[in-house]
């Protein structure tokens, strides 16, 4: 497992299609047969490491997404923050957040759910960001939204009121 990540190239006097094709499942990076011109194997031998070097910074550019992706998770979370997203008909398909349930919203039109002021963007496939309030059944959330369209329907971004006191109150510590 630790050596994985180690481009390998087969260098071999054997000729076989059979051999190409067990080093390359095997994981080879590229078969040479002897005898070769030294040249040619340069030429091989640069592009393998081409090709480790983007393999190398496209993990590390994935690695350093998910880490931000699971920093953005942990500062929605710690804002009690809900994420609502909306199919193209205006439902809801799914909500992560505070007070309510998921269970309480999925499939729901968001028109009987949720006031934005003015027209409601997700039919307008506007942006938006302004005051928002997400009723369900007897449970009441108020605070700020930000909405924006995606393929296939609308995503909002919902703050709770309570959320915007602790977190910006006045005094500041």
């Amino acid at each position: 497992p630790q050596l994985r990540e180690i481009p390998v190239l087969f260098l071999t006097v054997r000729d076989d299609i059979q051999d190409v094709m067990t080093a390359l499942d095997m994981g080879a990076c590229d078969y040479l047969r002897k005898p070769f011109k030294p040249q040619e194997f340069l030429a091989r031998l640069k592009s393998i490491l081409r090709q480790k070097r983007d393999h190398d910074q496209l993990r590390q550019e994935a690695d350093e997404f998910r880490r931000d992706r699971d920093h953005l998770a942990s500062w929605l979370e710690q804002l009690s923050a809900g994420f609502m997203r909306l199919d193209a008909s205006g439902r809801v398909v799914s909500w992560r957040g505070p007070v309510l349930s998921e269970d309480e919203l999925r499939g729901r039109p968001a028109t009987q759910i949720l006031e934005c002021q003015g027209a409601n963007p997700w039919q307008r496939a506007a942006l938006y960001d302004g005051p928002a309030l997400v009723l369900a059944g007897s449970t009441r959330l108020e605070g700020r939204a930000l909405g924006r369209p995606v393929q296939g329907g609308y995503e909002l971004l919902l703050i709770p009121s309570f959320a915007l006191f602790v977190r910006f109150s006045w005094p500041p510590c």
